[in-house]
């Protein structure tokens, strides 16, 4: 893929000439020169919720947190109810827990976000 400016090409239209931007799965989209571009994010790894915000890893961290948060929602900032994908259920319960395991093993439930 290429890049350009703050978007990343995703599928070239055929078309010279022309800007227009398209909202589709809760993504931006901009068409310059006849190439659509997505805007730009920050790609979050699913159930990587320990330190908030990640760290690129589905470790130890991310394990703890949502057992942590099981107890006590507070202690994570939150972040431990991952499941079902979208949107989340509002508790963390065993299928949170599950899903944490299940990424570590490189087995995700959900894919990954781009924030």
């Amino acid at each position: 893929m290429s890049s350009g400016n703050d978007y990343e090409l995703v599928a070239s239209t055929g078309q010279s000439g022309g800007v227009g931007v398209v909202v589709s799965d809760g993504a931006d989209y901009e068409a310059s020169d006849g190439f659509w571009y997505a805007a730009a994010c920050k790609m979050v790894r699913y159930a990587d919720i320990a330190p908030p915000g990640g760290d690129g890893v589905i470790d130890l961290n991310d394990i703890l947190c949502v057992l942590d948060d099981f107890g006590n929602p507070a202690n994570c900032a939150g972040n431990a109810d991952i499941y079902p994908c979208s949107p989340p259920d509002g508790t963390i319960d065993l299928n949170d827990i599950l899903s944490v395991l299940d990424a570590f093993g490189n087995n995700n439930a959900c894919p990954d976000a781009c924030l």
